[in-house]
């Protein structure tokens, strides 16, 4: 489709609401009720942290053992607002972002077709693993009618292995990298405005749904079965939840100046939800790794459900475009911002869940409602709903940290999404 054009280059607006300036996901375009889906369920691997994320848009997939000798061989809203903060006047610097020929012969051909026998018999094998994985979550409480994570729509997806639960469906996301993150480190940072590749992050992506509704659905992480971990029977000590729910809701239409639907609950929406995980594990070597990050982290998960608002406040979501030049120029208008962070003041709620937080079943679930960032904020995201599916994004959040015993920041988490195309691949919540 035809960009829209730009009537004029979109700008920061400071306001104790906004967050996001300018923006990512969502779309305004409906989708014919009688189309049918266009997401087919098929078993979907984790994307290769090897390759370059922004070169392919989407998570490499081997259905046989030819197109697995052949991967074999080969080889982060939006311009991301960037609402400034009183406290931060000049947030966020973008931290970045062999094959050999085969000789002929007799030998190299019998070795080649030893390989593909071995890489046929791997894949049979993986496939068995993985069915009886996802045979032992659906057996796993009969009593419990919710899907799984990544299965609540038909255009969800889980990214399988230790995490918990089976890969399924088609993965237009992958793991992303903490450490391509430029965040603040000490000392005395508001002097000297000094930012630094994060360390690595914690959570990693599970599995992610998008869905659509009349208005936004509150606590999807209730609304799912969250797979065991391998180590659900390790007693997590850390003070920190083992699974994290990021659900973000954007509006379907355009945003009016007199405000309109612009409440909690918001009006026609996408809600894009993204499931994190991390081991019991990784959770200690973070806690004794004397990690300010750690402390900053724990201390938020803490009080700030509780009520500590201005701690609550503190949580930053940054977002990446890896081709934002592939827009022309209405990407060119805002890539100034991109990738610099923004802070989820209203415009971010936190749900615990009824099971203890730090159990095998507990998690903390962080809202995002765009409903309530800036006017021109929200105009600048509905311009780019129908260029989304065209962009590859790396996301990431944060603790703002502002004290020298509170950096550096540390990436809590990070992803990669590709080929996101609302219009096309929401679908409304089935009833509970």
């Amino acid at each position: 489709a035809a960009q829209p054009a730009l009537a004029s280059p979109l700008r920061i607006v400071s306001s104790p609401e906004a967050s996001g300036r300018v923006t990512s996901p969502a779309d305004s375009a409906t989708p014919a009720s009688a189309a049918p889906s266009p997401c087919e369920p098929v078993a979907a691997a984790p994307w290769d942290g090897s390759r370059d994320n922004s070169a392919e848009p989407h998570a490499h997939r081997s259905s046989s053992a030819a197109s697995a000798i052949s991967a074999a061989s080969a080889d982060s809203a939006s311009a991301t607002p960037s609402p400034r903060a009183a406290s931060d006047t000049s947030d966020v610097e973008n931290a970045g972002g062999a094959s050999a020929d085969a000789s002929a012969g007799d030998a190299a051909a019998s070795a080649a077709a030893a390989a593909a026998d071995a890489v046929a018999d791997a894949a049979a094998g993986a496939a068995g693993a993985a069915g009886a994985a996802e045979d032992a979550d659906a057996d796993a409480d009969a009593s419990d009618p919710r899907p799984l994570p990544g299965r609540l729509t038909p255009c969800g997806f889980s990214l399988g292995g230790s995490l918990g639960g089976a890969a399924s469906g088609e993965a237009w996301g992958s793991d992303g990298d903490g450490t391509q993150f430029a965040l603040r480190t000490g000392p005395d940072y508001k002097k000297h405005k000094k930012k630094a590749p994060s360390a690595a992050h914690i959570y990693s992506l599970l599995s992610a749904d998008v869905l659509k509704g009349e208005r936004i659905t509150p606590g999807v992480g209730a609304r799912v079965r969250l797979p065991r971990s391998a180590d659900a029977d390790v007693e997590n000590d850390t003070g920190l939840p083992r699974t994290l729910v990021v659900s973000c809701a954007i509006p379907q239409k355009a945003p009016s100046l007199m405000g309109g639907s612009s409440g909690d609950a918001g009006g026609e929406c996408y809600q894009l939800v993204l499931y994190f995980r991390a081991s019991v594990e990784s959770l200690r070597a973070w806690r004794d790794s004397g990690s300010a990050g750690y402390a900053l982290f724990r201390r938020w998960v803490e009080e700030a459900p509780g009520g500590d608002l201005p701690l609550k406040e503190r949580l930053k979501l940054i977002v990446k475009m890896d081709n934002l030049r592939d827009l022309g120029k209405l990407g060119a208008s805002v890539e100034q911002y991109n990738g610099k962070p923004v802070l989820l003041t209203k415009s971010g709620s936190l749900t615990p869940s009824a099971a203890p937080l730090c159990g095998p079943d507990g998690y903390l679930e962080v809202g995002i409602n765009t409903f309530r960032f800036a006017y021109l904020t929200k105009k600048g995201m509905h311009m780019y709903l129908p260029s989304l599916h065209k962009l590859h994004m790396h996301v990431a959040l944060t603790i703002e940290g502002r004290d020298n015993a509170e950096l550096p920041e540390q990436a809590l988490l990070a992803c990669r999404l590709n080929g996101l195309d609302f219009a096309k691949m929401a679908s409304p919540l089935p009833p509970p």
